[in-house]
């Protein structure tokens, strides 16, 4: 029998203000997509975002893994969001999973779509990356649709994997810095961990998106000019 290979890719991250965005594509056959349901697959976001859901997110992924035949990740730096387009490096990112991942093996490509960026302008961008992806070929084997990742399991994998590598990224992170681990979204637990930061050191931590409107990152940012301009950095 001929294995008809699926491909799934989300992304992890796109809204915190401290901490890498993740982009994961993975590749796994249809057979399998009931065995990968029985691990437990399905939206990352489903799963909650406290430690108790970061572990299970993790066992799901565990399990889930001999079930796949490939799967790559990219991370992308707080410094590379705050320089670039945030969409222009998620799709170089998927651009070169979709290479690694062997597309033209493939049966079908699912996507999460990006924000509002419709499936005309994103083939337009992707076609920059790598001009394969401008050929009949490969736009007739793709899915883009929004809520990708709660539609089909091979993107609800990918969303999985996403975020628990994210979470590896910033349990690093926090660790070379000497604090406990936090998620990076905006909330009071990241309001009072920046703070402390930057009471120590009067500037904000590596890794921290200050492109990001925030009013207590704002009024960070202003601080760490004020210092830098006194000559306190």
């Amino acid at each position: 029998m001929i294995k008809k290979y699926l491909i799934g890719i989300d992304e992890a991250g796109l809204g915190p203000v401290f901490g890498p965005l993740l982009v994961c594509g993975v590749s796994v056959n249809s057979e399998n997509l009931d065995n990968l349901e029985k691990c437990g697959v399905k939206d990352s976001k489903l799963f909650g975002s406290d430690e108790r859901a970061r572990k299970e997110r993790k066992n799901v992924w565990e399990k889930a893994g001999i079930f796949l035949e490939n799967f790559q990740y990219k991370v992308i730096s707080a410094e590379d969001l705050d320089k670039k387009n945030m969409y222009e490096l998620e799709i170089e990112a998927i651009a070169d999973i979709l290479i690694k991942l062997d597309w033209k093996k493939t049966e079908t490509i699912y996507i999460a779509q990006l924000g509002q960026t419709s499936f005309k302008k994103f083939l337009q961008r992707l076609e920059k990356k790598e001009n394969s992806f401008s050929q009949d070929e490969f736009i007739q084997k793709v899915i883009y649709e929004k809520d990708a990742d709660s539609l089909y399991i091979p993107v609800s994998l990918a969303s999985i994997i996403a975020k628990v590598k994210r979470d590896e990224e910033v349990e690093k992170l926090c660790q070379r810095i000497g604090e406990n681990y936090i998620s990076g979204y905006p909330n009071k637990k990241t309001e009072v961990f920046l703070r402390k930061y930057f009471e120590k050191h009067n500037t904000l931590p590596p890794e921290t998106r200050k492109k990001r409107q925030w009013k207590p990152l704002k009024e960070l940012i202003e601080k760490e000019i004020n210092n830098s301009s006194l000559g306190m950095l």
